[in-house]
């Protein structure tokens, strides 16, 4: 059995980022391989130097005590997520701090693996990563590097980013999660590009539920509710419809957040505050209407069936509207105040979603074969 190296984002505190790390490993697992997740920690991402950016505008002493507080927080939450992987069967490198972190940590395996989060996001990464284009693989190793399902987050490239992005051509195959990233990634030479559902997608949502059906607190609630889940996204717009969408229901309202919201308690029936992935999947599996503003929260509200809609995010939206355009709900993004309610409680077609869906997933693991 051959190792494989996967590389992608863990050092942030997100639902959809630690479900689509488990998705990838076991979805490359069932292809046969052996496969170690690298702990990767990016250094704009270590716990001291998330406060430090974060509050750069703080007296000194304020931001330095505001510093330390962030980074037991992180420290407290990644290390949750981290077990999370580890109780599900995922294997991990000791941890890689950074560039040469992971030139240390990741060397001699068969297989080398990027995706499928926003590794090529050069914005969400402070710039190029030369991590997430395995470029720390020794240069005599004769392993294969494959990109499954990689996101851009971004429509267009610069002329110095251009330039990075074609180390790809060494890549045995590529696939990722946005059609601009694909045409982009064509436009400057990298051919044979393929447009991949995220991980996540290619698990339905009863699949899923099974999976973490371990969580026994969302069925204790016998009330219809209103889900909303939200990573980054304009909270005005979406405590607005998240409020007429829920009285024109009849629908209690609840949050589902990974954070631990102090200010917004009182707009919601129930606050699900630092939650575990099993009570996401829960909520999300049993919720009458989902409002979200993430790609992921987005990918789950369809691979569960629900009537949604999806705030757009501040930043990053292309992989959100690729989605989307691709099941042919794009008329369930919201830009604005100006979308009509009552055709936004239109029920879904999703038999034609799933037919899509389905399509997509058996050449999703398609893709997944040739990763040998």
């Amino acid at each position: 059995m051959k190792r494989a190296l996967l590389v992608t984002i863990i050092d942030v505190i997100n639902l959809g980022t630690f479900l689509q790390a488990w998705a990838s490993v076991r979805l490359l697992e069932k292809n046969g391989l052996d496969v170690t997740l690298l702990y990767y920690i990016r250094k704009k991402s270590t716990c001291f130097r998330i406060g430090w950016n974060k509050y750069s505008n703080r007296p000194i002493l304020f931001r330095l005590f505001l510093t330390i507080l962030m980074g037991v927080y992180t420290f407290l939450l990644r290390g949750r997520f981290i077990h999370f992987l580890k109780k599900r069967g995922v294997k991990l490198t000791p941890k890689a701090i950074g560039f040469d972190g992971a030139i240390k940590i990741g060397q001699g395996y068969d297989i080398y693996i990027v995706g499928s989060d926003q590794v090529w996001n050069h914005i969400h990464n402070s710039g190029i990563e030369r991590t997430f284009l395995l470029e720390f693989v020794a240069s005599q190793s004769l392993a294969p590097k494959y990109a499954f399902s990689s996101s851009m987050g971004v429509e267009h490239l610069s002329p110095n980013e251009i330039e990075s992005y074609r180390t790809l051509v060494d890549f045995k195959a590529i696939s990722v999660r946005e059609i601009s990233a694909q045409h982009e990634l064509n436009n400057i030479g990298i051919k044979g590009v393929e447009w991949t559902l995220d991980p996540t997608l290619v698990y339905n949502g009863d699949e899923w539920y099974d999976f973490f059906k371990d969580n026994y607190l969302v069925e204790k609630l016998h009330e219809p509710y209103l889900l909303v889940y939200s990573v980054e996204g304009n909270l005005s717009l979406l405590e607005y419809y998240a409020t007429e969408i829920a009285e024109h229901l009849k629908l209690k309202k609840y949050l589902v957040t990974v954070s631990i919201p102090i200010t917004r308690n009182k707009l919601y029936d129930h606050v699900f505050s630092a939650a575990t992935p099993s009570q996401f999947i829960s909520l999300m599996y049993h919720a009458s209407f989902v409002i979200v503003s993430s790609f992921h929260g987005t990918a789950f509200s369809i691979n569960m069936n629900k009537n949604f809609i999806t705030i757009i995010p501040n930043r990053f939206s292309t992989r959100i509207d690729s989605l989307l355009e691709l099941v042919g709900l794009y008329e369930r993004k919201v830009v604005d105040k100006s979308a009509c309610i009552n055709s936004l409680l239109e029920d879904i077609d999703y038999d034609k979603v799933n037919t899509i869906l389905d399509k997509e997933r058996k050449k999703t693991k398609k893709f997944i074969s040739k990763i040998e």
